[in-house]
């Protein structure tokens, strides 16, 4: 996308299915980082809230859990 994005073609982007996998991996990685945040720091509301945004936007994880899936039929599970 280039660098004049209006709010008409911002959203148009994010309906896409390349949207939604950046949407979906942005919240995947956000959730990631804030649940290593020690309490009384983590914002358990907001990665709560990204965990229910998750259900609409899930390719990312899909894509990884299959991705781990695979890896463990191949590799066996590594914390053995």
């Amino acid at each position: 996308m280039s660098t004049n994005v209006t709010m008409e073609s911002a959203v148009e982007f994010a309906d896409s299915t390349r949207g939604r996998y950046i949407i979906s991996q942005a919240l995947t990685k956000a959730i990631e980082v804030m649940e290593k945040v020690p309490s009384p720091h983590r914002e358990r509301s907001n990665i709560a809230d990204m965990k229910a945004l998750q259900v609409a936007f899930p390719m990312f994880q899909d894509i990884q859990d299959a991705i781990d899936e695979k890896q463990r039929e191949l590799f066996g599970d590594q914390n053995d």
